[in-house]
């Protein structure tokens, strides 16, 4: 797990380098990508240590890629759920 936060710092040091270097108007890409992988990290920590998985073998980190994306795939189809309940309300005035 330690070689993700590695990665993870050296990523946002390249970004914040590329930052400095180019003009505001590539801040917010930078800033998005930096979210994003904030996102994935916290995330597949998140699965990672739920699922009890060992990543310090490949079969172990090719375990815990696979149990990302099912949890991924389930968050989708929750919103997915979540939005088409909220369509199929009934949002109108209601007097009563």
């Amino acid at each position: 797990m330690l070689s993700v936060y590695i990665f993870l710092v050296i990523a946002i040091a390249l970004i914040w380098i590329f930052i400095k270097i180019r003009h505001v108007k590539h801040r917010s890409y930078a800033i998005f990508i930096i979210l994003i992988l904030l996102f994935f990290l916290v995330t597949g920590t998140k699965v990672v240590n739920d699922n009890k998985i060992d990543v310090s073998t490949f079969k172990g980190f090719l375990n815990a890629g696979k149990m990302y994306f099912v949890w991924l795939f389930q968050l989708g189809g929750n919103a997915k759920a979540l939005v088409g309940s909220a369509i199929n309300m009934n949002w109108g005035n209601v007097t009563g």
